[in-house]
């Protein structure tokens, strides 16, 4: 699943996330997840205590014991200021403008819907000009080709770089192509999501 949605006049919710299992089960919990998130996040400014009560609605009544890995950040569009809460999910790549050498947006919790009794901390970053950041699920890491082999996170650094410069458009389009390029027509394993968010000038 991802998400972007206008929360006010300055900032934009982000978020990817990937749901364990698979059928309809998983679609179920991935749009629970969804609706969810949209509702908790959109009427506060305390990104901890939205995802802490999102958490605690997910594990409600959670008989199939499903969870979600979830990467939710707020941007504010006039600051630059990205505040996130990264659930058990891939790091999310942050490249800043001029630089070659990823940061990674790593975990604060585990995934949602596991226990209740968890508590998210919030981290912020600052976008300038030119940085982009990078959001993908496993699908795209993982995806094989004929010889099973993995995509791999450098494969996916590698093309990134290669897209640098571009619109966001321009470098899921080509990440996109590359692994597809990569799998040479091996069945794919798993889905393939990724959102890019490159940083104009304000």
């Amino acid at each position: 699943l991802y998400d972007i949605i206008k929360l006010d006049d300055s900032r934009v919710m982000i978020s990817i996330g990937d749901v364990c299992g698979k059928g309809i089960p998983a679609s179920l919990f991935m749009a629970v997840t969804q609706t969810v998130m949209r509702l908790v996040v959109r009427f506060g400014q305390d990104l901890q205590a939205e995802v802490d009560a999102a958490n605690k609605l997910l594990v409600a009544n959670n008989s199939q014991d499903m969870f979600t890995t979830l990467f939710c950040g707020v941007l504010d569009v006039t600051s630059g200021t990205l505040t996130y809460c990264n659930c058990g999910h891939n790091p999310v790549l942050f490249l800043r403008r001029g630089e070659s050498t990823f940061e990674h947006l790593r975990n604060c919790g585990p995934p949602l819907g596991i226990a209740d009794h968890v508590s998210y901390k919030p981290r912020s970053i600052a976008l300038a000009p030119g940085d982009m950041l990078f959001l993908y699920t496993d699908g795209v890491t993982e995806a094989e080709d004929p010889q099973e082999e993995l995509f791999s996170g450098p494969r996916l650094e590698a093309a990134i770089l290669e897209a640098r410069g571009q619109t966001a458009q321009q470098v899921v389009d080509h990440v996109v192509a590359r692994v597809a390029a990569f799998a040479k027509g091996a069945p794919q394993s798993d889905d393939i999501t990724c959102v890019a968010v490159v940083c104009n000038e304000r």
